[in-house]
């Protein structure tokens, strides 16, 4: 198997946060797209309590990787990768950490 079936997460308690009311050119109300959605979290220091520390948003974009190898699991042989084309959807750094975000606008079964 080379992936990983989507695990529920339990809420435990929801947070409510206020968005920064000087801020216009974001309607928290119609996200309308995983970037919108991102930037509207980080605005909004909905990362930063994510993970306890302020952080800076550092990377997003696309970008070509340099080469690599892998396994999966136990297969035998490795994965070798040459120049593949990686997207972050958002990159954000603090003291103690450097968190790479993949953002969905939809629902995954």
């Amino acid at each position: 198997m080379i992936h990983h079936k989507i695990e529920e997460i339990a809420v435990e308690e929801v947070t409510s946060v206020e968005f920064p009311s000087e801020i216009e050119s974001i309607d928290f109300a119609n996200l309308y797209s995983e970037n919108s959605a991102l930037l509207c979290a980080f605005n909004a220091k909905i990362i930063d309590l994510l993970i306890g520390e302020e952080t800076k948003h550092t990377v997003s974009g696309r970008m070509s990787t340099a080469s690599f190898e892998y396994y999966i699991n136990n297969f035998k042989n490795s994965i070798k990768v040459e120049n593949s084309q990686c997207e972050i959807d958002g990159g954000f750094e603090s003291e103690n950490y450097f968190l790479i975000i993949e953002a969905k606008n939809y629902s995954n079964e």
